[in-house]
């Protein structure tokens, strides 16, 4: 994200990755990095980066169309639900790995 100081990361653009073990955790997560996204926000006067919540439980194809009519950069979430929409059709031409610039595997032991 160093090169989107001082401007707005494309909206589609997904440069960072935070999977979480719980959907508990993947909220609480979220709502961290919203609050940090409002500091930003409130210090540079730019809209910055926007994140996504994609959680087990929630329906699949609501979280596709708030992300193609809002778009996002930071995806939070479970493994689960962050693969159930990698593999649609939509983002399939949209991710690519190598835009990553933040990976973030939270309690990784419990994934094994």
């Amino acid at each position: 994200m160093t090169k989107y100081k001082t401007k707005n990361p494309p909206p589609k653009k997904i440069l960072g990755l935070i999977l979480s073990p719980t959907r508990e955790l993947a909220k609480q997560t979220f709502e961290i990095c919203k609050k940090l996204q409002e500091a930003l926000h409130s210090l540079v006067k730019t809209s910055g980066f926007t994140v996504n919540l994609f959680i087990g439980g929630t329906n699949k194809d609501h979280d596709v169309k708030l992300y193609e009519e809002f778009g996002g950069n930071i995806f939070v979430g479970t493994p689960g639900k962050l693969r159930e929409i990698f593999t649609c059709e939509n983002f399939e031409e949209t991710f690519d790995i190598k835009d990553l610039e933040i990976l973030v595997l939270g309690k990784i032991l419990i994934f094994f």
